[in-house]
């Protein structure tokens, strides 16, 4: 079985990288429409809020990792913070 696995980056606030997991899909389909609305409530996230340095939404990138059910995988996600 594949699993689509909905994660990006959600640091807006000066230097860094704080990756999440948003869902785990069992299709394609149901990974794309939540990267659609989880990037919507990001972009929302950054255009009401005045401490947030990313101020253009198009900074909100998700990413879909494919990925095979039962299947022992190393997958450095990343993320920093200063």
């Amino acid at each position: 079985m594949t699993l689509y696995l909905v994660h990006g980056n959600t640091w807006f606030e000066g230097y860094g990288y704080d990756e999440h997991v948003f869902g785990v899909f069992t299709t394609l389909v149901q990974a794309e429409e939540a990267k659609i609305v989880v990037e919507k409530r990001l972009q929302e996230k950054i255009e009401n809020n005045s401490c947030i340095y990313a101020k253009d939404p198009e900074d909100v990138k998700l990413d879909i990792l494919e990925v095979k059910a039962d299947k022992l995988i190393d997958v450095y996600l990343g993320g920093y913070v200063e």
